[in-house]
């Protein structure tokens, strides 16, 4: 009996361990600006689906079916691949703490070069955001099917309405300076969130300050859509033809 005691406690122990260690997966069809219709996504087969809107009223959209196994999530994604949504993606749960990514955790991934950031109460466009919009520029120019999803953040200082209307003002001067250098406002689209969906905490557990992380928060990021609104990944390798979303297209 000894020894089954001495033993039950290391079972445990290693019995806990191996139920820490699954993980699961999600498999994202795609991210887009406007909400689709799941009848779209059912013309291409594909069933059994849901919507996963953030605070940014960006739309994402998952398959139903969880996965243990990264290669059985990845074998399904390239699944997806061929039938053209080349945007599909594998998502680990866990390391997103069992939550749907929201704005800000896939932007760190996506668009990591694309967040322009802003002084306190500020709203100018300053010359290294100058920098990075006239990179935009090109692209949009270039590919005149693309276009971008200008959304406007701030920290949590101040009443939450001002903050709202900070937020669109800085939109509003990206927005301004792409016009002025010849994009057409139809390649735009524009989103205020105030403070919400900060990209760090703006006050610890104890609510003291944390200045850092206010600056992070103080921003405006750069989302590139494809043609039908889609979020993508690549801008190198840009999707001409949607199955669901070109059905619709001749449909209309």
């Amino acid at each position: 009996m000894r020894i089954h005691t001495m033993l039950y406690p290391i079972l445990c122990c290693c019995f806990t361990v191996q139920l820490h260690a699954i993980t699961t997966y999600k498999v994202k069809i795609g991210t887009f600006a406007k909400k689709i219709p799941f009848t779209h996504f059912a013309f291409s087969g594909i069933n059994d689906i849901y919507l996963n809107t953030d605070k940014s009223n960006i739309h994402h959209y998952y398959l139903r079916a969880t996965f243990h196994e990264y290669q059985k999530a990845k074998a399904v994604r390239d699944r997806l691949v061929l039938r053209g949504f080349q945007n599909a993606s594998v998502v680990n749960l866990e390391a997103n703490n069992n939550k749907m990514p929201a704005i800000v955790q896939f932007t760190k991934k996506i668009c990591q070069d694309n967040t322009i950031y802003f002084g306190f109460d500020d709203y100018r466009v300053n010359a290294k955001a100058q920098h990075q919009l006239d990179t935009l520029v090109k692209l949009l120019q270039s590919n005149p099917k693309l276009s971008v999803a200008i959304i406007g953040f701030t920290d949590s200082k101040g009443d939450a309405r001002y903050n709202v209307g900070l937020s669109k003002n800085r939109v509003r001067s990206v927005k301004r300076y792409l016009l002025r250098k010849g994009i057409s406002s139809s390649q735009i689209m524009a989103k205020a969130c105030g403070e919400a969906s900060p990209a760090q905490s703006n006050t610890c557990q104890k609510g003291l300050d944390l200045p850092e992380n206010r600056k992070r928060n103080r921003r405006v990021i750069l989302l590139t859509l494809n043609h039908y609104g889609e979020l993508i990944k690549n801008t190198t390798t840009v999707q001409n033809v949607h199955p669901v979303l070109e059905r619709k297209a001749r449909k209309d």
